[in-house]
């Protein structure tokens, strides 16, 4: 997993100049992305707004319905990582035909959001 984030993270370097950059996700990027660009790039700032367990789509365990969700808004870095999703594959994999508009029409209610105040990169 660990080399996966290192190829990841490359990819990020290459691509983002900004100075403020914030991390958006579930335990993936909770586990340390900002970490590791932190030691990549230190005259970066990075910031992890990363929630173990979190969906997408998923009723009350949203991602929308976060104290992350609100401080990400309110810090308006630069840029926004976001790396959500994987969880709600656990719970809509068998009502794939009825979710999978929902879900979308989520995750693009989330990235309008994030692009009101930054550069989103998915």
């Amino acid at each position: 997993m660990m080399h996966y984030r290192k190829i990841v993270i490359l990819v990020f370097l290459g691509t983002i100049f900004a100075q403020d950059i914030s991390f958006v996700g579930d335990s993936i990027t909770k586990s340390g992305y900002s970490v590791l660009i932190n030691d990549a790039l230190p005259n970066h700032t990075t910031h992890s707004f990363g929630v173990g367990g979190i969906t997408v789509a998923n009723g009350n365990n949203n991602y929308r319905n976060t104290i992350e969700f609100k401080q990400v808004l309110d810090l308006k870095s630069q840029h926004t990582v976001v790396m959500l999703g994987s969880n709600d594959v656990r719970f809509y994999k068998s009502l794939y035909e009825v979710w999978g508009s929902f879900w979308v029409y989520e995750y693009r209610w989330l990235i309008v959001q994030f692009k009101k105040n930054s550069k989103v990169l998915l």
